[in-house]
């Protein structure tokens, strides 16, 4: 199980720094803002194709957006690479490929790393 976390959530030593978030980009989430990310946290919809995000907050009221979201083993924290953006939202986690709909991808908050 550890190596299968290590897997998905990389090499938590070469994470970038934290600084505090003291405005609404962070939002409801958590309060410590990444270097390297953009000034605005959005949903992940918003993403293009090849831009990369860090998940920083998930609100998924439908049974079936969490039931795929926890499939997929998708935590804050993560870091995703939009593939396709559609109907469905294609990622790229840890060298995997998932698709998941974007009726759910809507509600997931992400900073747009650079």
């Amino acid at each position: 199980m550890n190596a299968l976390l290590a897997k998905l959530v990389g090499n938590t030593a070469a994470a970038p720094a934290a600084t505090p978030c003291h405005d609404e980009a962070c939002g409801n989430g958590p309060k410590l803002r990444l270097q390297g990310a953009s000034n605005k946290a959005v949903p992940l919809t918003e993403l293009a194709a090849g831009q990369k995000g860090r998940i920083v907050r998930v609100n998924l009221p439908e049974l079936g957006c969490k039931r795929r979201f926890g499939e997929l083993g998708l935590a804050p924290g993560m870091t995703v690479t939009v593939i396709s953006t559609g109907e469905s939202i294609m990622l790229d986690l840890a060298g995997g490929k998932f698709g998941l709909a974007a009726r759910c991808a809507s509600e997931i908050t992400v900073l747009a790393l650079k």
